[in-house]
């Protein structure tokens, strides 16, 4: 894998990765210094402060289908799909059955 783009914000760092055979599967990487504790599924901004890794990035076609789809399934959606312009991109979070955070993106380009 190889960086697309890396950026502080919040005093978080996110680093996009990407496959160097295949750059349309990326993953984006969140990392933050003093975190204690686990995910709360109920307050995603309130997870951000956690140690470890946060959440998984991952990639999708249609944020608002595959939100959807997985609402339908019984999936918790802790950010509904939420256009950030900044980073020209759509996004939702959602938590599995372990309370792992994901989030979906949708480029906006």
């Amino acid at each position: 894998m190889h960086e697309i783009r890396a950026f502080d914000l919040n005093g978080m760092n996110f680093t996009e990765m990407a496959l160097a055979g295949d750059p349309s599967f990326r993953i984006e990487l969140v990392s933050g210094p003093g975190a204690s504790g686990g995910p709360d599924e109920d307050n995603l901004y309130s997870s951000f402060g956690t140690h470890g890794w946060h959440h998984l990035g991952l990639w999708v076609d249609d944020v608002d289908a595959a939100v959807e789809t997985l609402r339908a399934r019984g999936v918790t959606i802790t950010l509904e799909p939420t256009d950030n312009d900044h980073w020209k991109v759509r996004v939702a979070f959602l938590v599995d059955p372990w309370n792992n955070v994901i989030e979906l993106l949708q480029s906006n380009v």
